[in-house]
C-alpha cells in the first residue's frame, strides 16, 4: 500500500511538471511552480524526489516512455524488417504530432541542451536508444553473408 501511495504522488508531481516544462519552458520547472500547482508542500516534494534534477529526469522520462509506447505497439503489429523500419519511423514521426505534452517537453530540453547538462545527458541517452534500435533493424535486413 505505501508503494502505491507513493506511486501515486511522484505521479501527480511528474504530471504537474510536465504541464509546466510543456506550457511555459523549463525555467519554469521549479519547487514553488510545483507547490503552487500542487498545493503540496515542499517536503512532500523532497520526500519523493531528491532535487529537481530527478524531477526534470523524470519529466524528460516519462515524454520519452509515452513516445517510445507508440513505437513498441507498431512493431508488435508490423510484419517484415522493412515494414519495421517503416513503422519506427513512422511513430516517431507521429509519437511528437500525436503526443503534443510529451512533443513540447523534448523540444523544452533540446531548447536547453547548452546549459543544462543533466539535460544533454539525458538526451544523449534517448537518441543512442532510438540509434541502437534502427541500426538493429538495419543489420536484420542486412545479415552478413
Amino acid at each position: 500500500m505505501a508503494d502505491t501511495v507513493r506511486d501515486f504522488r511522484r505521479a501527480q508531481i511528474v504530471a504537474a511538471a510536465r504541464k509546466l516544462v510543456a506550457e511555459q519552458g523549463l525555467e519554469a520547472l521549479t519547487f514553488g511552480a510545483l507547490e503552487e500547482a500542487l498545493g503540496f508542500s515542499r517536503g512532500v516534494l523532497t520526500y519523493h524526489f531528491a532535487d529537481k534534477d530527478e524531477i526534470v529526469a523524470a519529466v524528460l522520462q516519462s515524454a520519452v516512455d509515452e513516445i517510445d509506447a507508440a513505437t513498441s505497439e507498431g512493431l508488435a503489429a508490423s510484419g517484415g524488417i522493412e515494414d519495421k523500419l517503416r513503422t519506427v519511423l513512422r511513430t516517431k514521426v507521429h509519437g511528437f504530432l500525436g503526443h503534443p505534452e510529451a512533443a513540447e517537453i523534448l523540444l523544452a530540453f533540446w531548447a536547453r541542451l547548452a546549459h543544462h547538462g543533466a539535460a544533454g545527458q539525458l538526451t544523449g541517452k534517448l537518441f543512442s536508444g532510438y540509434r541502437s534500435q534502427s541500426a538493429s533493424l538495419v543489420r536484420a535486413a542486412n545479415p552478413p553473408p
